[in-house]
């Protein structure tokens, strides 16, 4: 049943006539310190070591808190970690989330020079890291100047004290007080166009915010659920743990993706909620239907990042039944923006599929949504234009950046998202392009701008661009066309074995052409975007 079945009319007109919408002035930590009481001996997570129950994880959290205080780090200070999805990263999340320190979370398979951006840029004097993170972090440490303290979520090693071991000795007294609304949550870092990372910087109100929306347009969850997470917690499947959480669910950690161990995961714990980029729902799809798992306990599987074709969907919902979900967000603006319904996806496979099923979906309750043309001035539906959000759930902004915050938003709080799309006659957004020419691979934003800078400095590198390429696998993958010196004896190897050096590998290209020359403006500047037609043209959509 559609979760805004449940909303009164009265309630709906309410929202709706609310312009622009109240900030919430409930705190997520609130929120969480009394899940953490109700649902006391509830199952909270299940991994390979067993399981944990809401008490025991509220108990650690609190020592958690207490432990980072007795580090030094004070409130509104960041808190670093780099893991997998294991015990310990859900442990320092919360511990910071509950003592009023701030989360920033990056994925292990970035390379640790990005780390080191990342945590000089947000100033972290406490990280929290994987054991193989551990030597990692140090050898780039000396970037980090306030870097005071690394502690390791597996063995205490010389001159490293471990997460258990610090919570050993830490009180067990929870906090005095709570954060505040407006205090700062999340520091998600994303590198824009340019390659430069800019914190975006989430409040406990708009989070808690977030969490009513999933809960409103998504689905409603309850303490029955059990939530599978094999994508990053420091990314989406985060804000849906956090959103299980708050009404008693159960999460299954696993620390990598893996389609049979998830398929068979589903069928052991009878999994209600799974989470999952369309390379992944591709992958489980394909081994779901030679393997035949028991998957009918499912009742959600929400996608995003990017579209499906409409035969995948097909496949997708022969699979595992009518339970899936796309949702629309950017960390500025998190998810939902807009949701592609379960009853959306519906079609007759013996006809032509629906356009909708190409479409993000429509805005949920609570977010204005328009399209734009170059001065800001809003379209009519069919036309395509730069798209622009209003909500509650927003950043309070990039972080020390305040130059960047005060142009992230117009004077009536619209935020211009850079992605191009339109809405059809009947409400769903078609997102066609990116205006910023960000790449999405695997679920995951490239910007060419870095990945360009790295290989421009490899030695028989005349020219460069790199772009996305249409692909079955990654969704988009990253792609560089190079220009060699004259008489250089550059291989495809050489140039993605050099950018893997300095980069994560999902950054790192897919493949490599060699041209003799790229198209350019009469003035001389690259032409990115000839070059990404180019590989697009056949492909039926440009995103």
């Amino acid at each position: 049943m559609e979760s805004t079945a449940t909303a009164s009319s009265s309630s709906v007109a309410e929202l709706l006539n609310a312009e622009p919408q109240p900030r919430s002035r409930m705190a997520l930590a609130t929120v969480i310190s009394r899940a953490l009481e109700d649902f006391a001996t509830r199952t909270l997570l299940i991994d390979d070591d067993g399981t944990v129950t809401y008490r025991e994880f509220r108990d650690r959290a609190h020592r958690g808190a207490n432990a980072l205080r007795a580090l030094g780090l004070r409130p509104g200070e960041l808190v670093g970690i780099v893991a997998a999805n294991v015990r310990g990263f859900c442990e320092v999340e919360y511990s910071a989330l509950l003592g009023g320190f701030v989360r920033c979370a990056e994925v292990p398979r970035l390379h640790p020079n990005e780390v080191a951006a990342c945590f000089a840029t947000g100033e972290v004097r406490v990280a929290a890291v994987q054991p193989d993170w551990v030597e990692k972090l140090q050898a780039v440490s000396d970037r980090i100047p306030t870097l005071e303290h690394i502690v390791t979520l597996g063995e205490a090693r010389a001159g490293v004290p471990s997460w258990d071991d610090i919570l050993a000795i830490a009180s067990p007294e929870p906090p005095a007080t709570l954060p505040a609304a407006d205090d700062d949550a999340w520091v998600l870092f994303t590198s824009g166009t340019t390659g430069e990372p800019k914190g975006v910087t989430l409040t406990h109100g708009g989070l808690a915010n977030m969490v009513r929306n999933i809960h409103a347009d998504i689905g409603d969850m309850d303490e029955t659920d059990v939530v599978v997470h094999s994508a990053p917690l420091g990314h989406l499947s985060g804000c849906l743990f956090v959103a299980s959480l708050v009404r008693g669910g159960a999460q299954l950690l696993m620390p990598a993706f893996d389609g049979r161990s998830l398929l068979s995961a589903v069928e052991r714990h009878r999994m209600t909620w799974m989470i999952a980029v369309p390379t992944m729902l591709n992958q489980l799809t394909d081994l779901a239907l030679q393997m035949g798992p028991d998957t009918s306990s499912l009742r959600r599987i929400l996608y995003g990042a990017s579209p499906m074709m409409p035969d995948r969907l097909g496949k997708a919902i022969k699979a595992f039944g009518n339970v899936l979900v796309q949702a629309y967000g950017l960390s500025e603006v998190p998810m939902p923006l807009t949701v592609l319904r379960q009853s959306a996806h519906r079609f007759d496979e013996s006809g032509p599929p629906p356009a909708r099923l190409l479409s993000a979906g429509r805005p949920v309750t609570g977010v204005e949504l328009r399209v734009v043309d170059n001065e800001r001035v809003p379209l009519p539906r069919g036309e395509l234009g730069e798209i622009a959000v209003r909500t509650d759930v927003r950043m309070r902004g990039y972080w020390n950046r305040p130059e960047l915050t005060a142009a992230a938003f117009d004077a009536d709080g619209w935020f211009y998202t850079g992605d191009m799309g339109r809405l059809d006659a009947e409400g769903y957004l078609h997102i066609v392009d990116r205006k910023k020419d960000m790449i999405l691979s695997g679920g995951f934003n490239v910007s060419p701008t870095e990945v360009e800078q790295i290989l421009s400095a490899i030695p028989g590198v005349l020219e460069v661009t790199v772009v996305g390429v249409p692909d079955d696998t990654w969704g988009e993958a990253v792609t560089a066309v190079v220009v060699a010196r004259p008489g250089a004896q550059l291989t495809e190897a050489a140039v993605i074995g050099a950018s893997r050096e300095q980069l994560a590998h999902y950054k790192s290209p897919k493949r490599v052409e060699f041209w003799d020359e790229l198209p350019k403006t009469a003035t001389g500047k690259l032409m990115r975007r000839s070059v990404r037609d180019h590989f697009w043209r056949d492909s039926g959509r440009s995103i």
